[in-house]
């Protein structure tokens, strides 16, 4: 069931992520999606413990929904209260270290599937010349969609 009409991108696809102790890469995340895709949802489910819970800026992301959930839950209840949340049609999930570019396609991946009950989808890296990209912290190196 689905609770939004219209036919662009941000009324069609909800982002959904799950963050743990990345604040830094969550942030660029964030920043990516909201420069590519100006006003389209995007789910944080947050298990962050009370000490290090950051609580997102609706001034500086308004379209971002961030659900603080039991300190360190995990994944999977992180994905399903993300999922729980979504009145799209589609939904991307991204790790909070994905990055969104300038040639990033999410309406490509919505119009080639449209019409499937599923819509597997791999994204690669659209731009591997500026190689992977550190997160601040101590975690893996970011994905590039």
């Amino acid at each position: 069931m689905t609770y939004r009409t219209g036919d662009s991108i941000n009324d069609r696809v909800t982002i959904l992520t799950k963050t743990l102790f990345r604040y830094p890469c969550l942030y660029r995340f964030l920043d990516s999606v909201q420069a590519k895709y100006p006003g389209m949802t995007i789910i944080v489910a947050d298990d962050n413990p009370d000490d290090t819970f950051e609580v997102i800026s609706k001034e500086k992301y308004p379209a971002v929904k961030q659900y603080k959930m039991p300190a360190e839950e995990g994944w999977f209840a992180g994905r399903a209260l993300a999922i729980s949340q979504v009145r799209t049609d589609y939904f991307v999930w991204c790790d909070d270290d994905f990055v969104f570019y300038e040639e990033s396609d999410m309406e490509y991946m919505k119009f080639s599937y449209r019409g499937q009950n599923m819509l597997p989808v791999n994204m690669l890296p659209v731009n591997s010349s500026t190689g992977p990209i550190n997160c601040p912290d101590n975690t893996k190196n970011t994905k590039h969609i």
